[in-house]
């Protein structure tokens, strides 16, 4: 399960003065740490993940790496995004055929959703990550992990969005990431993000998908309520 609280950042100042401070909420803010971050999503031909309720995301390192995780597209609540995640490695031999992934979870779901359909590119995300750990003073271990993103959904852009994630990491305290939300919202002035960078980027990149997975969300949600 993932937890996170997301904000969008208004200009590069704000940016600039994230990387900076040493302090935030009450922890100690670790240096910050560039990552050059490429994101492909995939789907079917007819959205059967969207469908599904998830996200495809294969995340590629600079060494060939791949990490493909599937992220259910659960909305906010309040300011915190709750996210069921199942990961896997896929070995440079192997394509996007589920079949020939490794046995696991994320394997199995994504067969289930697929049945069999080829997965194809839907759009493409790449990001400049600024990380940095947040740790209590009295805690031996970081308890959250902030990622200050410039973010961009088209290869030739030369600004992107920017924005802000503080997500809980194993063994820390859901309490130290309210506070660290709260701080943001209400003493720096972030306006929280309600939806994943994925949903910005079918919103501005492919519209027809964005609207048909809100139409997809809004039918889920009105099931549950009956």
């Amino acid at each position: 399960m993932e937890i996170e609280a997301k904000f969008s950042l208004p200009d590069r100042a704000t940016f600039d003065r994230l990387l900076q401070i040493e302090a935030l909420a009450g922890c100690v803010l670790s240096p910050a740490r560039l990552k050059q971050v490429h994101d492909q999503y995939l789907d079917t031909a007819s959205g059967a993940f969207l469908r599904g309720g998830y996200a495809c995301r294969v995340r590629l390192d600079g060494d060939g790496g791949r990490l493909l995780t599937l992220k259910s597209l659960s909305p906010a609540q309040g300011l915190l995004h709750q996210r069921q995640e199942f990961e896997v490695s896929l070995p440079a031999h192997v394509g996007l055929d589920p079949a020939t992934w490794p046995a696991c979870a994320a394997t199995e779901l994504a067969s289930q959703l697929g049945q069999g359909q080829p997965l194809m590119l839907l759009l493409e995300l790449r990001q400049e990550r600024q990380r940095r750990l947040a740790t209590l003073p009295a805690a031996s271990f970081p308890a959250v992990e902030l990622s200050i993103d410039s973010v961009c959904f088209d290869a030739e852009a030369r600004h992107g969005l920017l924005g802000v994630e503080a997500e809980l990491l194993p063994g820390g305290d859901l309490a130290t990431l309210q506070a660290i939300a709260a701080e943001l919202q209400q003493v720096w002035g972030l306006t929280p993000e309600p939806i994943s960078k994925f949903e910005q980027g079918l919103a501005q990149m492919r519209p027809d998908l964005f609207v048909l997975m809100q139409d997809f969300r809004s039918l889920d949600q009105s099931r549950s309520t009956r």
